[in-house]
């Protein structure tokens, strides 16, 4: 992750302030709980749903990551 990281800030597409080890354990670290909380049940779908849920959960998690939570006008 680290290493993907390191390749965007040397193409200019990731910003090079951020220190890509912490980020790289944010955004495991991220993933990791989701994982674990589908494990454990915490996070209940319908059976039908679950391949939906997960490819939402993967979108809402990167997009959350490269593009960050603050509204899009907010950014310029």
């Amino acid at each position: 992750m680290a290493k993907l990281q390191e390749q965007g800030q040397r193409q200019v597409e990731l910003r090079e302030e951020i220190d890509t080890e912490v980020a790289s354990f944010l955004f495991i670290g991220g993933l990791e709980r989701v994982v674990t909380a589908r494990v454990l049940n915490v996070l209940q779908t319908e059976p039908e749903d679950e391949q939906d849920y997960d490819r939402e959960v993967v979108k809402t998690g990167v997009d959350t990551f490269i593009n960050g939570l603050a509204a899009e006008e907010r950014l310029t």
